[in-house]
């Protein structure tokens, strides 16, 4: 029998509430043969939920480290993915029954696609115990517009050629990974685009504890130093011999654009530099300065103080 068309690969880190991905992934338009689904578990077993459902492709990596570092997680199923196009959702989602096909059909029409599906959470006032699609989808609303790890769909040989998700030790617990892998395939100069036609819906649940020791600044500086640096080969990543060593104190390149965020100016230093409270009060005044004449003046020497600011 051929190879299936599209891989669509789920984690767990022993975290899950719910399994009803599996239900949604499992009852797709898109012939049983043309895609196949791969649960990888970071601990020694995966949750009987999962070992119950037949047609699942499972994987334990039989770790115990805490925080985990879910990169070898996500790793392990795209070295074990026979698709051509791995799909990559959050394990709790819910999804139409024809979202496979529409994926496919946008990666037909252009070889170095990125596709991002919108993921729509549901508050916890509209949460139930029993919950259903159409539920979902009346409860469910866009949350924020940056959670590329709703569901990231890309050729599988991108990501081998990325050297799939880091691995690095500050990639644990509360991870941004797929932040990191949306700079690197902007870096790649891959074509990135949102699913117009199809959500992923999410159902609220608790979260975990946070680590006792966060990393999301060493994280947001990374990724800020390879946006700045234009790199997009993991450092710690699937392929032994690609791997490189990371050095945070290596110089980056003095060329490259200004890039405002919503954390403020990325810095050369390739960290966020986040907006003092004056220059917040300062911008909410330069709404009160016209644009024109001698009062014009006065607001273009105040935007220039303000830039400097933000320097």
């Amino acid at each position: 029998m051929p190879d299936p068309a599209i891989s669509v690969i789920m984690v767990d880190g022993g975290f899950r509430e719910s399994f009803r991905a599996l239900d949604y992934f499992s009852r797709q338009t898109l012939e049983p043969h043309r895609y196949e689904l791969i649960w990888v578990e970071y601990t020694g077993q995966p949750a009987p939920q999962v070992e119950r459902r037949g047609g699942v492709r499972t994987f334990c990596l039989g770790r115990q480290d805490e925080p985990q570092i879910l990169g070898y997680a996500y790793n392990k199923g795209i070295a074990e993915a026979r698709g051509d196009i791995l799909v990559i959702p959050d394990g709790d989602v819910a999804c139409e029954p024809d979202l496979l096909e529409q994926i496919e059909r946008e990666h037909q029409q252009c070889q170095d696609l990125v596709l991002y599906v919108l993921r729509l959470d549901q508050p916890r006032d509209r949460s139930k115990e029993h919950w259903d699609l159409d539920h979902l989808k009346a409860t469910c609303s866009l949350k924020h517009t940056y959670n590329f790890g709703g569901c990231t769909t890309v050729r599988r040989k991108w990501l081998l050629e990325m050297n799939g998700y880091e691995q690095l030790p500050f990639f644990a617990g509360y991870h941004y990974l797929d932040g990191d892998n949306y700079v690197r395939f902007k870096n790649m100069g891959l074509k990135i685009k949102w699913l117009p036609t199809h959500n992923v819906y999410h159902p609220w649940h608790t979260l975990p504890p946070p680590p006792k020791f966060s990393t999301t600044a060493q994280q947001q500086e990374f990724i800020a130093r390879r946006a700045a640096g234009w790199d997009w080969v993991a450092y710690d990543g699937i392929d032994p011999a690609k791997n490189r060593r990371w050095n945070p104190d290596a110089p980056i390149p003095t060329e490259w654009p200004r890039i405002r965020t919503e954390s403020g100016l990325l810095t050369r230093k390739g960290v966020f530099s986040l907006r003092l409270p004056r220059e917040s009060f300062a911008r909410r005044a330069l709404s009160f300065f016209p644009r024109h004449g001698v009062a014009g003046g006065m607001r273009r020497l105040w935007q220039k103080l303000i830039e400097g600011w933000a320097e």
